[in-house]
């Protein structure tokens, strides 16, 4: 896995790669928990899980775990994408 990845990140700069990656990031958020993608975007804007709980009204301990959760999920159906492309 490790040896595809690093495969497809080499060609980053290939606009129809970066293009490729983008689509298939938008296609997994997509199966993700509303919730779950909340808590990413929350994270993404520097948001810490403390910040994130009080904002959701939820444990710190439950946005640690959705949001493990969240990216485990992601990275599992970006390599799917990947593998399924040939």
């Amino acid at each position: 896995m490790k040896e595809q990845l690093s495969s497809l990140l080499g060609n980053i700069a290939d606009p129809a790669v970066l293009a490729e990656l983008q689509e298939q990031v938008a296609r997994a958020l997509k199966r993700l928990e509303p919730i779950d993608v909340l808590i990413l975007y929350l994270a993404n804007q520097g948001k810490t899980n403390k910040e994130i709980a009080r904002k959701l009204k939820m444990s710190e301990e439950a946005v640690k775990k959705r949001r493990t959760r969240a990216v485990e999920q992601l990275r599992g159906y970006i390599f799917e994408a990947y593998q399924s492309r040939g």
